[in-house]
């Protein structure tokens, strides 16, 4: 097992500057991942489950993992496809970021956030896309021309009995 760094904020001294009354509801508790890239994407699969369910056993309802969850960051050089980047590139649907977010959602019982990298519809050069998952759905959000274009929720599968 990785060694993770873990840090919390719980009853806060410091407050909320904005808030003017006593607050209603409980805190949402949110978690962020942020792992290096392991080349073996079994290794890599693991160290953001450990890192997630980490997050989850603290309290965290809502976990954010890194930008190009299952990638390296490519996006720092001059041509990613020169480097590799094509390799990377994920179907919305079907590839391994939404089937890692479907796995931990339904499995943890949590709200997050992922990043992948999306094969464009016409070969092109690919879309760095938001996915984010609630306990029962999913939805993407691939940047275009005028902003981001999100999708309709897409229900998680019924696993077969």
């Amino acid at each position: 097992m990785t060694t993770y760094a873990l840090l919390t904020s719980y009853d806060s001294p410091l407050g909320s500057p904005g808030r003017t009354r006593p607050a209603e509801r409980e805190p949402l508790r949110v978690g962020l991942v942020q792992t290096r890239w392991y080349p073996d994407p079994a290794e890599h699969g693991d160290r953001l489950r450990e890192g997630v369910a980490l997050a989850a056993a603290q309290g965290a309802q809502v976990v954010c993992l890194t930008e190009l969850t299952r990638s390296p960051y490519f996006c720092n050089t001059d041509d990613p496809m020169a480097d590799g980047a094509e390799r990377r590139l994920e179907d919305v649907e079907t590839g391994p970021t939404v089937g890692l977010a479907a796995e931990l959602a339904t499995g943890l019982g949590i709200a997050g956030h992922a990043s992948l990298y999306e094969r464009a519809g016409d070969g092109g050069l690919g879309y760095n896309t938001a996915c984010a998952w609630t306990p029962t759905a999913c939805r993407t959000s691939t940047p275009g021309p005028c902003g981001s274009t999100p999708s309709a929720p897409t229900a998680w599968p019924t696993p077969s009995s």
